[in-house]
């Protein structure tokens, strides 16, 4: 409950999966915010970061907020 009103919460952990993609752009369209993942340890999972967002700006509400986050930062060299 948030100042009084239910609030809902999934986490989808799609591992940035092709198979998945149908199922992305659908839940993109009623989400109020989407947190995109990267492996700070992998240059390609930043690269892809790029192709994440053209698809949530494809499939969701022009009003969402989108927050970007590095991972394994504890593993960054």
């Amino acid at each position: 409950m948030v100042d009084g009103h239910k609030v809902k919460l999934q986490l989808w952990d799609t591992a940035g999966q092709e198979t998945f993609l149908s199922v992305t752009k659908s839940y993109y369209k009623s989400s109020a915010a989407v947190l995109v993942v990267y492996d700070v340890t992998k240059r390609s999972s930043f690269d892809d970061l790029t192709e994440w967002m053209e698809r949530l700006e494809e499939s969701a509400n022009s009003d969402i907020t989108v927050c970007i986050i590095g991972n394994k930062t504890d593993l960054e060299d």
